[in-house]
């Protein structure tokens, strides 16, 4: 069955934040990225690299300059070529464990994020990242 925006089962919101990717195996990172959609179920983002579908993921979510990165495992659900040149993936994650803390934080985020796509309370945000 083809996923479309109205079958979803999560409400979807256009952000802006960051998004650090490390293999759930090894701790280095592999990806660094901004995201694009965030709902409680995953999130997507635009990148050049090709991630599998299937790939376990530890990733860091920056939504908010004043708060704590989420840390949440992902799997990859889904990796789109977009461009050609330069070689562009739309990249789709799904949450495999999210706490209740940040589930509440991602309504929130959903809450705030206005209709307007042309707007967004993120535009003064400062994106930090340690390690």
């Amino acid at each position: 069955m083809k996923i479309t925006r109205n079958s979803r089962q999560h409400k979807r919101a256009r952000v802006q934040g960051l998004l650090k990717c490390s293999s759930v195996s090894e701790s280095r990172v592999l990806h660094l990225s901004n995201v694009r959609e965030i709902s409680e179920g995953g999130l997507s983002f635009v990148t050049n690299k090709l991630f599998d579908p299937g790939q376990e993921l530890r990733v860091s979510i920056l939504l908010h300059p004043n708060e704590t990165p989420m840390e949440i495992n992902a799997v990859v659900a889904r990796c789109i070529q977009v461009r050609n040149q330069p070689p562009t993936y739309q990249t789709g994650l799904r949450f495999t464990d999210v706490s209740e803390k940040q589930q509440n934080q991602i309504r929130e985020t959903i809450r705030l994020y206005p209709k307007n796509k042309k707007r967004s309370i993120s535009s003064l945000l400062v994106i930090r990242l340690r390690g």
